[in-house]
């Protein structure tokens, strides 16, 4: 997508956001998904390191704890699972379509997307992004 991007248009800015975990608040002693998910986000960083017109805004912490951010893991209000393989798939199924959301950033319909609270806070973390590279990107005339 960045090289079709760059074939348009070579000084187009780019804000690329970081995945994140949607599953850390249900999970949150599974520790592969996140690991992946960090991974992820390093490589991304890696791949548009070399293009400096592209910008990295990082929500992969605050959207995949919500209202726990910075909080430990304990903290969380209810009993998680840690090993997915000892759940039955009905038990899986009921966790997952439960419709109170365990993340304050997430959809209650889907436990995956964000909600209004999480796009908002993707907005803000995107507006400073913007704003802390403003004069690479936009000319005033």
């Amino acid at each position: 997508m960045l090289k079709t991007i760059r074939k348009y248009n070579k000084d187009a800015p780019i804000f690329m956001f970081s995945v994140y975990n949607p599953f850390y608040v249900y999970f949150p002693t599974l520790t592969q998904i996140q690991q992946y998910t960090d991974e992820w986000n390093e490589v991304s960083k890696k791949v548009i390191a070399s293009d400096s017109k592209i910008y990295f805004v990082d929500i992969n912490k605050q959207l995949s704890e919500g209202q726990y951010y910075g909080k430990s893991k304990s903290s969380l209000k209810n009993s998680t699972t840690t090993d997915l393989n000892n759940v039955s798939d009905g038990k899986l199924e009921t966790m997952l379509s439960d419709t109170e959301e365990k993340n304050d950033y997430l959809s209650s319909e889907d436990h995956f997307h964000p909600n209004n609270k999480g796009y908002r806070y993707m907005t803000s973390q995107l507006y400073k992004v913007m704003m802390a590279h403003k004069k690479t990107w936009l000319e005033e005339n």
